[in-house]
C-alpha cells in the first residue's frame, strides 16, 4: 500500500510540475501587453506635464520664460493678446512612417490630407 500511495505521490507531482509550465507565447503575450500598457500610461502623463509659459512687463521692459528659460524683450508695449500660430492638424514632428519630413522640408500636406480619414492614419496618429 505504501508503494502505491509513493507511486501516485509521484505522479500527482509530475502532474503538477507539468502543469505549471507556461507557453513562452502566452509569456511574451503578458509581456507585450505589459508593454503597451506602460506606454499607453507615460504617454498620458507626457501630455499632462505643462510647459509653463509668462510673460511680464515691469516699467516697459519685457521678459519671456518659458520652463526654466527666461529671454529678455527689451522695451515692449504690454501686451493685450496672444495668438498662436495655425497648425495643420496631420502635420507632425515625425510621421507615422517614422520620417522626418517636417524638418527636411519635403513633407507632402496633401498627401497626408489625403489618407488623414483612413483608419490606419488616425489610429497612429
Amino acid at each position: 500500500m505504501c508503494a502505491d500511495h509513493t507511486d501516485l505521490a509521484s505522479k500527482g507531482a509530475a502532474q503538477l510540475h507539468t502543469s505549471r509550465r507556461v507557453s513562452p507565447l502566452v509569456l511574451q503575450g503578458s509581456a507585450l501587453i505589459v508593454l503597451a500598457l506602460l506606454l499607453v500610461a507615460v504617454d498620458a502623463v507626457c501630455y499632462r506635464i505643462a510647459l509653463p509659459v509668462s510673460i511680464t512687463v515691469e516699467h516697459g521692459a519685457g521678459t519671456l520664460r518659458v520652463g526654466s528659460q527666461v529671454v529678455a524683450l527689451g522695451q515692449v508695449a504690454p501686451p493685450v493678446a496672444v495668438v498662436f500660430e495655425a497648425h495643420d492638424p496631420v502635420v507632425h514632428e515625425y510621421q507615422i512612417d517614422g520620417t522626418d519630413s517636417t524638418n527636411n522640408f519635403t513633407l507632402d500636406a496633401t498627401y497626408l490630407d489625403g489618407i488623414a480619414q483612413s483608419p490606419y492614419y488616425r489610429f497612429q496618429a
